[in-house]
């Protein structure tokens, strides 16, 4: 498999990420996953849409226009032989890049861009939901965004599986569907 790092294609065992970069380190990072369907992102737009607007709520600026973020994703489908598959997934993960120990943020940010590309199931027929534990906190501020923090999302997704069923169904704190 080949991934888009920082404007370069690359096989997926060769690229690196900095170990200091705070997407991997803080989870300080958005990100977006797009169905691609005969060479066409549905609802491209919509998700680059989200992302800048998720980028600008957290005050991190994006490192290619958008016209070069649809470039780097149809070279990488064509790069992974992608581009006329029934149904492929791209991954862009955006992280404020890498950056000294703490939580203060970088006074001049090198943000790391990262796509990634593979074939995706067709969806299932019929599908199985779970009430799960954890819960969305509707008062903080990564509620909204596409944040890289996604640990209640595996932690509900595993709880799901225990329970026989395919997919989590999470609750805000005041036990409204999320």
């Amino acid at each position: 498999m080949k991934v888009w790092l920082n404007g370069s294609i690359s096989d997926a065992r060769e690229a690196r990420i900095d170990p200091a970069d705070r997407g991997f380190l803080l989870g300080d990072g958005l990100f977006e996953t797009m169905l691609v369907r005969k060479d066409h992102i549905v609802f491209f737009e919509e998700h680059l849409l989200r992302l800048l607007r998720g980028a600008e709520a957290i005050g991190l600026l994006l490192p290619y226009t958008p016209e070069g973020i649809a470039e780097a994703c149809r070279m990488l489908l064509q790069a992974n032989d992608l581009e006329n598959v029934d149904r492929a997934a791209l991954r862009l993960t955006l992280t404020r890049g890498p950056a000294p120990r703490g939580l203060a943020l970088p006074p001049n940010p090198a943000p790391t861009l990262l796509i990634g590309a593979v074939p995706a199931p067709p969806p299932p027929e019929r599908l199985s939901a779970a009430i799960v534990t954890p819960r969305r906190n509707a008062w903080s501020p990564s509620a909204r965004l596409k944040a890289l923090p996604y640990l209640d999302n595996v932690l509900a997704k595993e709880e799901a599986r225990e329970k026989s069923a395919e997919e989590a169904l999470m609750l805000d704190t005041s036990g409204h569907v999320a």
